[in-house]
């Protein structure tokens, strides 16, 4: 992940990850892990990589929305409205049916003239608007004594005509009431395909869960996707 070794470890805190030298050699990057975050140099470096990076921003404004407005925010794949975003890669961001801001990365040329090379991602809530938007309403649930099982699926699908709010209804009234929540964990495109890694978390209030008595549940969740032109790969 970066230069740095045992002899010179201290070469750490001031040396690029192999993600940003990539970045700088204009390739798209992402770091994938089977390891949770655990504040280590390889979650600093990780964060380099322009998908990390874009992710983060994501969940940022979807925080924003599910903690003061306690509603999902929708990601909607859009033309940019500013020539500074990128042309392919911007999104509003709705709620209710009401575009409340918008998602993107640096144009390319931007990138090319700031004096840093970087990973850029960025997301802007119109004030007002969001301040339009009626609050749901809070519900709460008694917390399960038993820990959560997450199993991470990935799709071939068209990411730009994903609408996460379908795809959630859609995955919980496959699994039922264990299904706890998804979220995206990754995307990946190449110009000829392109896919979507979701990650799904079942919890029971009454037992601890096994991978193997969840296989009905998984099974149930991509078939309905593949309703949405979502297939597993």
């Amino acid at each position: 992940m970066s230069p740095a070794t045992a002899n010179n470890f201290d070469a750490i805190y001031s040396s690029k990850g192999l993600l940003a030298a990539y970045n700088e050699a204009d390739y798209q990057t992402a770091f994938l892990s089977n390891e949770p975050r655990n504040k280590s140099f390889n979650d600093h470096l990780a964060e380099q990589a322009q998908e990390v990076l874009f992710l983060r921003a994501r969940d940022a404004a979807a925080e924003l929305c599910a903690d003061i407005l306690h509603k999902e925010a929708e990601f909607v794949s859009a033309e940019a409205d500013f020539d500074f975003e990128h042309p392919v890669n911007s999104f509003d961001i709705v709620v209710d049916g009401e575009k409340i801001g918008y998602l993107s990365v640096a144009h390319p040329v931007v990138l090319e003239n700031i004096d840093k090379e970087c990973a850029v991602a960025f997301f802007e809530i119109f004030t007002e608007k969001f301040a339009s938007i009626k609050a749901g309403a809070v519900k709460y649930s008694e917390p399960s004594k038993f820990p959560a099982i997450d199993i991470d699926i990935t799709f071939a699908a068209k990411i730009g005509d994903i609408v996460f709010s379908e795809l959630l209804k859609a995955a919980k009234a496959a699994a039922g009431e264990i299904l706890a929540g998804v979220t995206l964990k990754d995307t990946y495109e190449d110009g000829e395909t392109s896919t979507v890694t979701l990650r799904f978390s079942f919890i029971s209030k009454e037992r601890t869960l096994t991978k193997q008595e969840l296989a009905p549940a998984t099974e149930a969740i991509s078939a309905a996707l593949a309703g949405l032109s979502m297939i597993v790969r």
